[in-house]
């Protein structure tokens, strides 16, 4: 049926009060979706459009209801937005300020090696001068040893070593210039002849021209001559009394006759003294000349 003849059927029922056609309701049921039940169709066609009629107002205040609910969720989602922006605006502003600061820590840390860097060169030169200034003071305190055993050679050969008289021959670089040059000069002669015939090896001609003291003296029993090696200390040490006894033992090889091997300065260990007299190597200890380190001989 067409809807202009449902139009037509419709107004004529109206105005004859006659009950509308099963094809009518059909058609109402397709248009607005509305089944209309046997009950309403034998009250007529009025009550058939009060029910299509509040129907409509009911589905109109749904879709408002519905409609306010969009609108209200909308201006939530619009909330949450504006809260999100804000929230990253907050976010971007925090990591700008956490970046200044790591660049800042960055650069404070760069500072901070670059003056690790200047502390540890200060104390490497520090320990370059404090290594020069302990060579220069070890130096100082062998120049004085050796100078008081000089002076004090022929007390030495004479109490220490059973002499009766003796001579130097020999003295390190450090106080050369207290002897004769011709002396030493003849000593060192004899020592390159031999170490340029074979006799010695690099090593000793090495270890005998290092040596501290060399002399010659009469022994009391016998009156032979003997050749008295020495090596001089402030502090007496393991590594002296073996310098000792290694260039005594070339020495007496060369010479062919008898080297004592000693070692001389300001004090020394009980430990020492006894490796000293184990292996034959005479100590002889005598007070400084004046007291540069606070100690005495032991």
């Amino acid at each position: 049926m067409a809807d202009i003849d449902i139009a037509v059927a419709m107004a004529d029922a109206i105005r004859s009060d006659k009950r509308v056609s099963a094809a009518f309701y059909e058609w109402m049921r397709e248009r607005y979706s509305i089944d209309i039940s046997d009950e309403v169709r034998a009250q007529g066609i009025e009550a058939a459009f009060r029910l299509v009629h509040e129907r409509s107002e009911s589905r109109a205040d749904a879709q408002d209801a519905r409609a306010d609910k969009t609108d209200a969720l909308i201006a939530q989602l619009a909330e949450q937005t504006a809260a999100i922006r804000a929230d990253t605006a907050a976010t971007r502003a925090a990591t700008a300020a956490m970046q200044l600061r790591m660049d800042a820590s960055d650069a404070a840390q760069a500072e901070f090696r670059s003056e690790l860097r200047e502390h540890r060169e200060t104390m490497r030169r520090l320990g370059l001068g404090q290594d020069r200034l302990n060579d220069t003071l070890s130096n100082y305190r062998g120049t004085i040893v050796e100078t008081t055993l000089i002076g004090e050679f022929r007390r030495v050969l004479i109490k220490e070593m059973g002499c009766v008289d003796g001579e130097i021959i020999w003295v390190s670089i450090l106080v050369r210039n207290l002897i004769g040059s011709s002396v030493i000069r003849a000593f060192e002669d004899k020592i390159k002849a031999r170490y340029a015939a074979g006799d010695i090896s690099e090593d000793e001609y090495i270890g005998l021209t290092s040596a501290d003291f060399v002399a010659s003296g009469i022994l009391k029993d016998g009156g032979q001559t003997a050749l008295f090696l020495g090596e001089a200390s402030s502090s007496i040490e393991g590594d002296d009394v073996e310098r000792a006894s290694a260039r005594a033992a070339t020495l007496q090889r060369i010479e062919g006759m008898s080297v004592q091997p000693f070692v001389y300065g300001y004090r020394i260990r009980g430990g020492v003294r006894d490796f000293a007299n184990r292996i034959g190597v005479k100590v002889a200890l005598v007070a400084p000349p004046y007291e540069i380190w606070g100690e005495s001989a032991q």
